[in-house]
């Protein structure tokens, strides 16, 4: 079975609360684009082998300005791999499922609540988080920038491998739901700024080949990275590698606004 760190966000956007009426579009013009180009890593373990690539995805999320109105999420995989483990004949013939392991398809709901028809609901607000930043979580948080800093330090306590590291993952959840405003965005990068064990690397490529500056904060056996425009503090995309060098998640995002919904 495909192990894959793309799969969290699936499993964040399950809980939901009450029920609540069926959504229509928001006006024409109102949609936030965030679009993300993604190499995510995929582990798959037979009886006598294990086989490790990266896949490239195309990940569209139109946001409304008013969470009851409709989102539409679509997903695709592009066929294009980079094998890390093994070979794309060697995995085939041992019956791997190469293009297996993600959700594809599109997705229209109120709430970005994307799977409620399948489980046979009405779509319902979901549950704010770090992870799923709703605009009432956002609005719960403090507006300084030490409140702001002892909120997520006190969120991320006695989680993941380190303290810091910890704290720099859930600002890049955050980011990546496609959800948090530029003044948001600004002062959870002035907290990455005072976090000890963060450090700022220039010249970091995001899977579009742009650069930037890369927040930094290193595991026990990988170093995680939120790539920044320097210039305008635009959030590029986020990346992983492996202390042995090998890079097991790469993305780019591109944010557009005042866009229909499904224009690009």
């Amino acid at each position: 079975m495909i192990r894959s760190m793309a799969l969290a966000l699936t499993a964040v956007l399950a809980g939901t609360l009450v029920s609540a009426p069926i959504a229509t579009a928001a006006p024409a013009g109102d949609y936030r684009l965030f679009a993300e180009h993604a190499w995510w890593s995929a582990t798959w373990q037979t009886k006598d082998k294990t086989f490790v690539w990266v896949a490239e995805q195309q990940l569209d999320m139109w946001i409304p300005p008013k969470e009851s109105d409709d989102w539409l999420w679509r997903r695709k995989l592009t066929g294009n791999r980079k094998w890390l483990v093994g070979t794309e004949e060697e995995a085939k013939a041992a019956g791997v499922d190469v293009e297996g392991g993600w959700p594809t398809g599109e997705w229209r709901a109120a709430y970005g609540d994307w799977w409620a028809k399948e489980n046979g609901r009405e779509p319902a607000p979901q549950t704010g988080s770090w992870q799923w930043p709703t605009q009432e979580f956002q609005a719960s948080l403090p507006q300084d920038v030490d409140g702001l800093y002892a909120r997520l330090r006190e969120d991320t306590k006695d989680r993941g491998e380190t303290p810091d590291l910890e704290m720099l993952v859930y600002v890049n959840d955050a980011l990546r739901s496609g959800q948090v405003g530029p003044q948001l965005t600004a002062k959870l990068f002035q907290v990455l700024d005072r976090v000890a064990g963060v450090s700022k690397v220039p010249g970091v490529a995001n899977a579009d080949g742009r650069k930037g500056t890369a927040y930094t904060a290193s595991g026990q056996n990988h170093r995680q990275q939120i790539i920044i425009d320097p210039a305008t503090g635009e959030f590029l995309g986020d990346r992983i590698v492996n202390s042995d060098g090998t890079e097991t998640t790469l993305t780019g995002i591109v944010t557009k606004s005042g866009v229909d919904i499904g224009e690009r």
